[in-house]
């Protein structure tokens, strides 16, 4: 995925962090797809305020597989 930048449209992790950050509560929510994971990390959420009507295309992250 050319178009794809880290830390611009995602932000890519290994498996390891990024299971160990839903262990740790870090994420609103997450999914496994295939042989990726998504996610919204709640870091992303503003501080104080309603969260977003879509949380699913909030800053999103993706694990990336070989």
């Amino acid at each position: 995925m050319a178009w794809v930048q880290n830390g611009k449209e995602y932000w890519f992790t290994t498996r390891e962090k990024f299971e160990k950050g839903i262990e740790e509560g870090k994420f609103l929510e997450y999914a496994y797809v295939h042989s990726n994971i998504y996610g919204t990390s709640l870091k992303v959420l503003p501080p104080a305020g309603p969260a977003p009507a879509c949380c699913g295309d909030v800053w999103p992250f993706r694990l990336v597989t070989g």
